[in-house]
């Protein structure tokens, strides 16, 4: 059975490396984003099953995302 999938989005590369390192530490497979957009994109790819999402981010809030 494939790992699920987490999708990390955040504007601030440490905390993504961070929420990664745990994640995987764990047995989830982590995909990442750092902006709104491309988390629309990546989502749209590859389907995750959970999304940790910043809420203030430049280009799109976490509110405007999960719109």
């Amino acid at each position: 059975m494939p790992a699920e999938k987490i999708l990390v989005v955040d504007d601030e590369r440490l905390v993504r490396w961070s929420l990664r390192q745990k994640c995987e530490e764990w047995g989830y497979q982590v995909v990442e984003a750092e902006a709104g957009e491309p988390a629309l994109r990546v989502s749209q790819h590859e389907s995750p099953d959970l999304v940790l999402l910043d809420v203030r981010m430049p280009d799109l809030s976490g509110l405007e995302v999960l719109d």
